[in-house]
């Protein structure tokens, strides 16, 4: 997972997970790697696993509201993903915070748009290699027509991963 060898990763979580009691700590790790890689439904079986062993593990309600928030119930995913910032702060669970608050954002909710900020802000201050918290802010200041905000993650986001296109795009819309 380190070398960025996903498929590899992937077989080996697979293979680790089908075996006798894999364990909380694996099954989390294995839940962050899927929602990470875009497998949010395995991520949120994961979480189901985790919840039904430990009702109040975080990395559990982490991981059910990232399959609630892929499945278009960002109300519901963000209401999990409360509650794992409310035990633990960590950088991955505020930006699901955020992107849970900004598709309720993006329906024009001025509050929810607020509180997305808010979040994606202390994610990328917990994490500032984390390049979605910044794409994130682009992306909502673009929405309010501050362009001059959205240029300045947007740059930011672009010097993290210079490769992405999405970020490119929105950086000339907000130069546009």
């Amino acid at each position: 997972e380190v070398l960025h060898r996903d498929a590899d990763a992937a077989a080996l979580y697979a293979k680790l997970l089908a075996g006798p009691d894999p364990g909380l700590e694996l099954r989390a790790r294995a839940g962050r790697f899927f929602a990470r890689t875009g497998a949010p439904d395995k991520a949120a079986e994961q979480g189901a696993l985790i919840l039904a062993a430990d009702p109040r593990d975080p990395a559990g309600f982490y991981l059910k509201g990232e399959g609630l928030l892929a499945a278009g119930k960002p109300r519901e995913a963000r209401q999990l993903f409360q509650r794992a910032v409310d035990t633990e702060r960590d950088p991955q669970y505020l930006d699901a915070l955020g992107r849970a608050a900004e598709a309720l954002g993006q329906t024009g909710d001025r509050e929810a748009q607020e509180s997305a900020l808010r979040i994606y802000a202390e994610a990328a201050d917990a994490a500032p290699t984390l390049v979605n918290p910044l794409v994130g802010q682009g992306r909502l200041f673009l929405l309010r027509h501050e362009a001059a905000k959205a240029v300045a993650t947007l740059g930011a986001a672009i010097r993290l991963d210079p490769r992405r296109a999405d970020i490119a795009f929105l950086l000339g819309a907000a130069y546009q």
